[in-house]
């Protein structure tokens, strides 16, 4: 972990070449100002463990054909986990665990044929698993504290 502390620069939109964006375990803060859209070639975005507050932007993810790996977890992100994640079709991975996130999640993630974990634990989520999603899925979902029925601390679906 380091250290790094303000906001993050809304210049590094400009580092068109960029594939790997890890600032995970520092102290930054504010909104996530960045726009994924113009990282085309973006294949990991860690802004994990900071003091990011506000909503996910509704166009983080812009063109996002080569992202893979998306890590939002430990923060104070608020608002719905924005529908446009189902437009990356090469997305594994989506952590949002841990922050203050409301409402279902888009039943667009669910139709992501690679996507093989979404964290979506420790927020305060609403509406339904779709069943239809645990086919689609590669490998595996996991849950935890999204439905009031769902009584178990973390349920993980694997496709058999």
């Amino acid at each position: 972990y380091n250290a790094f502390e303000g906001k993050l620069p809304t210049t590094i939109s400009c580092l068109q070449k960029l594939k790997v964006l890890n600032v995970a375990g520092n102290r930054l803060s504010g909104e996530v100002g960045i726009s994924l859209g113009k990282l085309p070639e973006l294949e990991v975005l860690d802004i994990s463990s900071n003091l990011f507050v506000g909503t996910i932007p509704l166009d983080i993810t812009g063109d996002c054909h080569k992202l893979v790996h998306v890590h939002m977890e430990n923060n104070f992100l608020t608002g719905r986990i924005p529908s446009d994640f189902g437009r990356c079709p090469c997305l594994k991975t989506l952590k949002v665990s841990s922050n203050l996130l409301t409402g279902p999640i888009p039943t667009e993630i669910g139709e992501l044929s690679k996507l093989e974990v979404l964290d979506v634990s420790q927020n305060h989520l609403n509406g339904s698993i779709l069943p239809h999603w645990l086919n689609a899925l590669n490998s595996r979902f996991l849950f935890s504290q999204i439905l009031p029925l769902v009584h178990a601390s973390m349920m993980v679906f694997q496709r058999m």
